[in-house]
């Protein structure tokens, strides 16, 4: 189930994509009846439909194509277009989406800051990916030794550029995001080694070709050792929950993978938000956490409030949260939900410091500026857990520069907000 949930997100949307823009441009001019022509729309509704990262870039790719390009415009392009221009309307209807997009990134930033943050990140995931500055470079080669006609009369130009445009102005920091940008680059790479080496180079163009293969092999066996290693971990937790209770609080796990190439993988209640609904009604469960090792070992050993105190802290919701209880020695703190069920939240608290200036350094000011973080406050994850008939949310525990707690109770675009005053 989450392989095939990931793998829906990005391979199979850039891959439907790329089938898409091969079959307009193969069969550009040839007859199309009613029948295919439902067929097609259904299929570019679905293309567009599977991940916006992907989509966006290229239907304005495809439009850019086409006004400059506008003899290749025909009715199979329109049926494409107008199917795929309603899967992402489809996409963009759905309020997942707006809660994603709103994330930690500053949005109080100047025009002149907020810029050169986008610059600082786009430049950053350019450059650990290679594939597009490669492409990049090769395209300005190209103009210069003036082929710029086959820039021109290329999709690929124009869906490279719009899927760039689209990651600078987001200014996303995970690297899947940026997976179709380097794809395309991929492409182009290549269509510039077949112009550049058609002719009189053909020798050295068949050994490009099987360089490329070559290379496809081993990043596909590479590929296989990583999933099989995925694969091992992930059935470790699904073992683990399985042979859980109704409520599974088990201990947190990280896997780093075998090379920096590899994006690591966890189970973090405090970095994975509502993936514990997905676990809860898979494997048919109340509540699964999984959790530090202090939670962990002092849950299981009916300790988790041991020696508890209440903080005196004020809260603007006194019917939803409690007392908030301290636990010496320890990292954690538990908040008592008076709600009658655990509430679905995306599991990430705002820790809003009093005075930020005086408390991020110099350095990490610098650093927040520059990759678009608010300098406001610190995301902090928790989770809710049952204990002794009782409900709690378990959070970090807050130092002195913590001026309040703001704590989310639903998951969507705009969650109600439970505010914890320290001082």
């Amino acid at each position: 189930m989450l392989w095939m949930a990931g793998s829906a997100n990005y391979m199979w949307a850039i891959t439907l994509s790329l089938a898409l823009a091969w079959y307009l441009q193969r069969h550009h001019g040839q007859s199309l009846g009613w029948g295919r022509m439902v067929l097609l729309f259904v299929v570019a509704l679905v293309a567009g439909g599977f991940n916006e990262a992907t989509s966006l870039g290229f239907l304005a790719g495809w439009i850019l194509y086409y006004l400059f390009n506008r003899e290749k415009l025909d009715r199979r392009s329109v049926v494409a277009l107008t199917g795929y221009a309603l899967g992402i309307l489809l996409i963009f209807s759905s309020p997942g989406l707006w809660h994603r997009v709103s994330t930690d990134l500053a949005m109080d930033m100047t025009p002149v800051d907020m810029l050169a943050s986008r610059w600082h990140i786009f430049a950053d995931k350019m450059w650990r990916f290679y594939l597009p500055i490669v492409a990049l470079a090769l395209g300005i080669i190209l103009l210069l030794s003036r082929r710029g006609r086959v820039i021109k009369c290329s999709l690929w130009t124009y869906v490279f550029l719009c899927l760039a445009l689209f990651m600078f102005a987001l200014g996303l920091h995970h690297e899947r995001a940026y997976s179709p940008l380097a794809t395309v680059a991929v492409i182009i790479i290549l269509a510039v080694a077949d112009v550049v080496l058609a002719g009189r180079w053909q020798r050295l163009r068949q050994v490009a070709v099987v360089l490329a293969l070559g290379l496809t092999i081993f990043t596909y066996a590479r590929g296989v050792r990583v999933l099989s290693q995925y694969k091992a971990y992930n059935d470790q937790a699904v073992a683990e929950i399985t042979a859980s209770p109704r409520q599974a609080v088990l201990q947190q796990r990280q896997f780093d993978g075998y090379s920096r190439f590899i994006k690591l993988m966890n189970y973090m209640s405090t970095n994975y938000f509502a993936h514990e609904l997905v676990y809860c009604a898979y494997f048919d469960k109340d509540n699964v956490q999984f959790v530090g090792d202090s939670v962990y070992r002092r849950y299981h050993e009916h300790r988790l409030l041991d020696g508890a105190t209440v903080w005196p802290v004020k809260t603007d919701a006194p019917h939803v949260t409690g007392d908030v209880l301290r636990i010496p020695g320890q990292d954690y703190m538990a908040v008592t939900l008076l709600l009658d069920t655990i509430p679905h939240t995306p599991q990430t608290a705002r820790y809003l410091f009093t005075d930020p200036d005086a408390t991020l350094s110099a350095q990490e000011h610098q650093y927040r500026r520059e990759e678009g973080l608010t300098t406001d406050y610190s995301p902090m994850g928790f989770y809710p857990l049952e204990y002794q008939g009782r409900r709690y949310l378990i959070l970090p525990v807050p130092d002195s520069t913590i001026t309040s707690i703001e704590i989310p109770l639903d998951y969507s675009a705009t969650p109600p907000v439970v505010t914890l005053r320290l001082h």
